[in-house]
């Protein structure tokens, strides 16, 4: 007697469901269904000021130029370039990092890859004379650059004056057991972090 399509989707839901079992019994890893993505744990994007000034320019470019004001115009460009911060994404996973590029698409780097953090200060000339930066509202002095790395190799790289909650991201590499952090980066991130015993117990 052939079964019905009903029982023989209960047929094989129990066989998946076992195999599943006997699997986790014995340690053995259940693959992802390909093309699953698992919710990021930490997501960064530039600050909110950062995002509105693109569309915020073009606005004020486009009504000054309809009003007859066509130097008005010359607004444009700078609206376009400070788009990509509109769209700009970090997700932090625990098995990827995966960053939103400017044209369209994703970079994805393996979390586990990342075992050195380094915090160095932007080469700007003029601040270069300066030995500790000091802080005026949410912003230092002295901008900052955040990457991490695979031994030298960068693998991620943010202005940390652009971006939101970079420090939780600091936090995050700096408690990793294997990550290294030089001498320079551990001052910078006592200073413009917070005590390295914030990032002991900062797990994903």
């Amino acid at each position: 007697m052939q079964s019905s399509p009903s029982e023989a989707g209960r047929a094989a839901s129990r066989t998946h469901s076992d195999a599943v079992t006997t699997g986790e019994a014995s340690g053995a890893t259940v693959p992802p269904i390909a093309g699953e993505q698992s919710t990021p744990t930490m997501v960064l994007r530039p600050h909110i000021g950062c995002r509105v000034v693109g569309p915020v320019v073009l606005v004020i470019a486009v009504g000054l130029a309809g009003a007859g004001v066509l130097a008005a115009l010359l607004l444009v460009p700078i609206a376009v370039g400070c788009f990509p911060t509109v769209w700009a994404r970090l997700e932090v996973g625990e098995h990827a990092i995966r960053r939103r590029r400017w044209h369209g698409g994703w970079t994805t780097v393996a979390t586990d890859s990342v075992d050195t953090l380094r915090l160095r200060r932007i080469p700007f000339p003029i601040l270069g004379r300066l030995k500790r930066g000091h802080r005026l509202g949410r912003f230092w002095s002295v901008p900052l650059t955040l990457r991490l790395q695979h031994e030298e190799t960068v693998l991620v790289e943010l202005r940390c004056v652009w971006w939101s909650d970079w420090r939780d991201l600091a936090r995050f590499a700096a408690s990793q057991p294997d990550v290294d952090l030089d001498l320079r980066t551990r001052g910078r991130l006592a200073r413009y972090v917070g005590p390295l015993s914030w990032a002991t117990s900062y797990e994903l």
